[in-house]
């Protein structure tokens, strides 16, 4: 609550799931990492309308400004994407959705304030 950021379960927790059901979609062990020089970037600012009852920037209003890296019409090609909510943002603040392509069919994504905090990463394939 201090930091006003998320947090990750701690592994007590975790470790109370049910053990013995498999998971639909694999846990992934390796975290994702902000990355340098982007190949592509959006800018835009936050408006009133991206904000929930809360004043903070919905989860899936990131995931729109991930996609908007993306030209018009290949959005449709992304199959999975693996994001970590890092950071909250508000109205009024400057964004940068950036992209950075790591393989065939696979990009990373950062999005970023007018400080440089990042407010989250992705990995889309």
């Amino acid at each position: 609550l201090k930091t006003r950021r998320p947090t990750r379960m701690p592994k007590e927790v975790l470790e109370l799931r049910l053990g013995d059901i498999e998971h639909v979609l694999p846990i992934k062990s390796d975290r994702l990492k902000p990355f340098e020089h982007a190949e592509i970037e959006k800018k835009f600012v936050v408006r009133n309308s991206d904000q929930d009852m809360n004043k903070h920037v919905n989860n899936a209003r990131y995931v729109d400004w991930i996609m908007e890296t993306y030209d018009e019409g290949k959005a449709y090609l992304i199959k999975n994407m693996d994001v970590i909510f890092m950071q909250e943002s508000h109205a009024d603040e400057r964004i940068i959705s950036q992209q950075k392509k790591v393989g065939v069919g696979s990009f990373k994504h950062q999005l970023k304030n007018q400080n440089g905090d990042i407010l989250a990463l992705a990995e889309c394939s």
